[in-house]
């Protein structure tokens, strides 16, 4: 057993995962500004992520690390500080000798046909892309130069207990209710989602598997994609509801963004819900055995834990 700390672990990704490791007996310690306990048994250590000094005495005698902060969803925040953030836990990582696990996102791939895999050109047309690239840069440039010992864990866009981006509650919300839900641009295209507990198990394990250092995981994902049609229909068949919706046309979408600063940085990663947006989590189950929670399965236990349905 080891100890393992969760850089931003109060967060929806630390959450999930930090189950999974104190049930493994590790010794577990969630570093934030301000932190928040998950399960009772880790510690508490308020650090700054943008301060290196403090994250580096945070990180003292840690085994893994891993890098799991969020920060607020606007395009300046993201390109001035996320980079900041993955330097200075790579920093802490060399200075410590942890091992680090990075958990990132798709938006340094840009628009892709096909099915997005690990190895994927990093083509970035956005802000929050670019800022997405440097960052994996930043941890790989310092595995291939500096010896670091670390992986990138990817996921493609998430549902479950997300407040922020719940998709599948609020829409099972609004279909409760006998109300039509909002799909955003269109609704025939297909979108891979990642389940946010597959995202902490699968981040847990790779925390635990030296082997994985080096390269960069796609997290388990239902290897299906759906489109948004087809998610309100089964979210509908699971309430017992019917499944209306309206989609709101880009226009329209722009036209509530100049009153809606959150829908106006949704608005700049329009690409991902106007084309097919399909993820391959084939690596991660070739070489080590993990699969992804079935969609439906996932879908039915988030709609059950929002009290939309029975456990």
């Amino acid at each position: 057993m080891g100890r393992h700390v969760l850089l931003g672990g109060s967060g929806t990704i630390g959450r999930a995962a930090c189950p999974h490791l104190v049930a493994a007996g590790h010794d577990v310690s969630i570093v934030q500004r301000h932190p928040a306990a998950v399960t009772g048994r880790e510690t508490l250590v308020a650090a700054d992520a943008l301060d290196v000094e403090a994250l580096a005495r945070a990180a003292e005698g840690a085994d893994v690390l891993y890098c799991v902060v969020g920060l607020p969803y606007d395009s300046r925040i993201w390109r001035r500080d996320f980079p900041r953030v993955v330097g200075n836990a790579v920093e802490a990582a060399r200075r410590t000798g942890a091992r680090l696990v990075y958990f990132d996102n798709v938006y340094s791939y840009g628009p892709v046909e096909g099915w997005m895999t690990e190895d994927c050109p990093i083509r970035p047309t956005t802000e929050k892309g670019l800022a997405r690239a440097e960052c994996a840069r930043i941890v790989m440039e310092a595995v291939e130069r500096q010896g670091l010992r670390a992986c990138i864990a990817r996921s493609a866009d998430f549902y479950g207990d997300y407040p922020q981006f719940d998709m599948i509650g609020d829409w099972g919300v609004q279909l409760k209710r006998g109300k039509p839900a909002l799909a955003l641009y269109r609704d025939d295209r297909l979108h891979s989602l990642t389940y946010i507990p597959d995202n902490g198990r699968a981040l847990a394990f790779l925390g635990e598997t030296p082997e994985a250092d080096g390269e960069i995981w796609h997290m388990p994902t239902d290897p299906e994609p759906r489109t948004a049609r087809q998610t309100l229909q089964l979210i509908a068949e699971i309430l017992g509801a019917r499944p209306r919706h309206i989609t709101l046309p880009k226009p329209l979408v722009q036209a509530i963004a100049l009153f809606n600063p959150l829908l106006r940085e949704v608005d700049k990663m329009s690409y991902q819900l106007e084309r097919d947006y399909r993820f391959s989590s084939e690596k991660i189950t070739r070489r080590f055995g993990l699969t992804a929670t079935p969609f439906a399965q996932g879908v039915r236990e988030h709609l059950a834990a929002k009290g939309l349905i029975e456990a």
